[in-house]
């Protein structure tokens, strides 16, 4: 049987790294996860009909959420997560483009 020297078993498979406690996440990962906490409570209040997919809350609440996390990945990037983000982001302004033509356009 081999033995690891120096080294700490994980639950990450790839590297070796220890998980992060709360007194090492760094600003960036907070901002990152405050970010995923938005867009999920967004997606959370769009279940229960507490908003309207096609109101300004929701898309604004996508859009700062979104912006968030890709800032987040600036720092620990990782190709798939920036792509759905710049997309996520794209669509959730085009959200909030269409609740401002849609009301202008109503008046």
């Amino acid at each position: 049987m081999t033995q690891l020297k120096n080294t700490q078993r994980t639950n990450y498979p790839f590297c070796e790294q220890k998980e992060p406690t709360i007194q090492e996440i760094s600003i960036i990962d907070m901002i990152g996860s405050i970010g995923v906490m938005i867009v999920v409570g967004a997606y959370f209040m769009l279940q229960v009909e507490k908003i309207d997919s096609k109101g300004l809350s929701f898309s604004l609440l996508n859009t700062l959420g979104s912006i968030m996390i890709f800032y987040s990945l600036m720092y620990n990037w990782n190709l798939a997560s920036v792509l759905i983000e710049f997309f996520w982001i794209m669509i959730s302004l085009y959200g909030v483009y269409k609740y401002y033509a849609t009301r202008s356009s109503s008046k």
